[in-house]
């Protein structure tokens, strides 16, 4: 009997510590060179260029600063001014940072409003991706996406499972064949949406209540059949923005 092969999708965990573990016993040596602010369509993106990877300890909502996201930057030896913002960028207004009495740096990115967010890591790039709450999609981007997938057959989405691990939420969907996956928020009710396009829902619809880590239950359906994509969606209604994994 073949082995079922699963393509994780979504992780969502209550703390980064829990994720990157801690280095707050090391000597800094990252030089942290530039910080960028790339707003977009669906998201805006903080990039962070450091001349060597930069381990991420931990990242929050401060409750006394509701819409401002702090992110640890251990090991970090140098920080550079933040750019200077005139007007809003996306759904940041403002970014600064501070060095604590430990010796280690926090960044503090100012929000408009809370917003789901994760975090990308590249070779000397940390990039910290904001979603942008009830955004336009950008239809272009995935139609080019689409036509540079190698395999144009429809996927099939067949299983969705769900493991708690290290106290973080996995949640995997079993899938046979390609899909091109695409995030987006909605609020009012808050809503992580995953659409996965080229995929057909093999099954009947889902609904599975959680009540864990600010994740109150999934839903998967049929988005839509042939118009002009089919596409399988997965709707996670969540209490509260928070930090998710996409793999």
């Amino acid at each position: 009997m073949k082995k079922k092969k699963y393509l994780p999708l979504l992780s969502l965990l209550c703390v980064m510590a829990l994720l990157y573990g801690s280095n707050t016993n090391l000597e800094p040596t990252i030089q942290l060179t530039n910080i960028d602010i790339l707003p977009a369509t669906t998201s805006t993106k903080v990039i962070l260029t450091t001349n060597s990877p930069l381990p991420i300890n931990q990242t929050f909502f401060d409750e006394r600063l509701p819409s401002t996201l702090v992110v640890n930057l251990p090991r970090v030896k140098n920080v550079p001014a933040p750019p200077p913002l005139k007007n809003r960028k996306g759904v940041i207004k403002n970014i600064s940072w501070k060095k604590e009495s430990n010796g280690e740096f926090r960044l503090f990115i100012d929000l408009t409003q809370k917003v789901p967010y994760t975090i990308i890591k590249e070779k000397d790039k940390t990039i910290i991706e904001l979603l942008n709450l009830n955004a336009q999609l950008n239809l272009e981007e995935i139609q080019k996406k689409i036509t540079l997938q190698e395999n144009q057959n429809l996927a099939s989405f067949q299983n969705l499972s769900i493991q708690e691990e290290s106290e973080r939420l996995v949640i995997r969907a079993s899938i046979s064949g390609q899909t091109l996956p695409y995030v987006f928020a909605l609020d009012k009710p808050l809503r992580l949406v995953v659409d996965l396009y080229n995929t057909y829902l093999t099954h009947s619809p889902l609904n599975i209540a959680v009540n864990k880590y600010g994740l109150k239950k999934i839903r998967a359906a049929q988005f839509q059949v042939n118009n002009p994509y089919t596409i399988s969606r997965l709707v996670f209604d969540l209490e509260s923005p928070r930090f998710y994994t996409l793999d």
